[in-house]
C-alpha cells in the first residue's frame, strides 16, 4: 500500500501554505480595516513582513480610494 506524505509536511507544500498567509494578509490590507499590528497578530506573520507587504501593495498601485 502506498503511504502519502500530508501536504503540510513537504516543502512544497509549506510554501503554498506561506503564500496563502501572504494573499490572506495582502487582501486585508487592502480592505483597509485592521491596523498592521492586527494583520500580523491574525496570520501570523511578523509586523516586518506585513510593513513590506505593504509596500509591496502600495508599488503595484494597489490601494482602495
Amino acid at each position: 500500500m502506498i503511504q502519502l506524505t500530508p501536504l503540510e509536511k513537504t516543502v512544497a507544500g509549506q510554501e503554498l501554505i506561506r503564500m496563502g498567509i501572504k494573499n490572506t494578509a495582502l487582501n486585508l490590507l487592502k480592505m483597509q480595516l485592521l491596523s498592521e499590528e492586527q494583520i500580523a497578530a491574525a496570520t501570523g506573520l511578523s509586523p516586518a513582513e506585513v510593513k513590506k507587504l505593504r509596500r509591496k501593495l502600495r508599488s503595484r498601485g494597489g490601494r482602495k480610494k
